[in-house]
């Protein structure tokens, strides 16, 4: 029999207008997902879930997250009450309570993508991903994840057109931190061959392998847990969605991994965390040619010379 695996739960009640800037904290403080949630019976309020894995110390982010509400609530409309909880869940809890607020969501006019206990019926010649994010998370609804999907979706289409005219039709995209999988599947059904997907996390690695075969990708996507630096192949994509930090203790590895001409979507980073961003990569072979952003998070892109 298998042990269930637990997580911890943290849960902030606090006004609307206060969420999004809880939600970044929480997701800086390095959760695995975060869920918003409206109140029914009270519009002026919002819940806040943020799941960290149970065998991390969490004393020290519990009490850091407690510091920083009280920090902001006078910036925030007063006589709303503002809650804090924590507790332990088994994942089967948890995939159950994800199911109630991940529905369909349609992340460009071509990309829809769908939870795999969810039915969608195409209105058209939509490319449908098919996500069951299990313990790794990964499923679009963030805006850092649909960044990558429309900036995945617009570089492929463009340099497939380019390769074409060298007679060689296929893109080669390399996905860093792949979580579920969700932006290499996404990769592949939008004609990019071969897709590589890696991460540190073997649950993650177990999951995006799952949904590689539940969007019929097998052959063309592979999923491991190969090192970024250990890689010697070059693509013509590469894109990470992880945060600043990563981003740049990997720079050198990440740019080594774009091929001649080709380009690196990188997101993850706050409005704010840009300009650290690109002159992290200034050095690196790479050329910064535009910016996406959605709320307060930024995508940016970058051609090697």
């Amino acid at each position: 029999m298998t042990t269930a695996k637990k997580l911890r739960e943290i849960s902030i009640v606090a006004p609307w207008q206060a969420c999004d800037a809880v939600e970044s904290f929480l997701r800086d403080a390095g959760a695995l997902g975060v869920s918003v949630e409206q109140d029914a019976s009270d519009r002026a309020t919002e819940k806040v879930r943020a799941y960290f894995p149970a065998n991390k110390p969490l004393d020290k982010i519990e009490t850091s997250v407690l510091n920083y509400i009280n920090a902001i609530k006078a910036f925030f409309p007063s006589g709303h009450a503002w809650d804090f909880k924590a507790r332990l869940l088994d994942d089967e809890v948890w995939q159950e309570r994800w199911k109630q607020f991940f529905h369909p969501i349609r992340v460009t006019p071509n990309i829809v993508v769908k939870p795999t206990w969810e039915p969608f019926q195409p209105t058209g010649g939509e490319i449908i991903l098919t996500i069951d994010p299990g313990m790794a998370f990964g499923t679009g609804l963030h805006a850092t994840t649909r960044l990558c999907l429309e900036s995945i979706e617009r570089e492929i289409e463009q340099r497939a057109a380019q390769n074409h005219t060298r007679r060689n039709r296929f893109v080669s995209l390399l996905d860093v931190g792949t979580g579920s999988g969700i932006l290499a599947i996404a990769a592949a059904l939008l004609g990019a061959r071969p897709v590589l997907g890696i991460d540190r996390d073997p649950t993650a690695v177990e999951v995006a392998g799952e949904n590689v075969r539940r969007n019929r990708v097998e052959g063309i996507v592979h999923i491991g847990m190969e090192r970024l630096e250990a890689i010697d192949q070059r693509f013509d994509l590469v894109v990470a969605n992880i945060d600043l930090a990563t981003l740049i203790q990997l720079k050198k590895a990440l740019a080594d991994r774009v091929g001649r001409g080709g380009g690196l979507i990188l997101s993850g980073v706050l409005e704010e965390q840009a300009d650290a961003l690109a002159q992290a990569f200034w050095n690196q072979g790479l050329r910064w040619t535009g910016t996406q952003n959605r709320e307060e998070w930024n995508c940016l892109i970058f051609e090697r010379l």
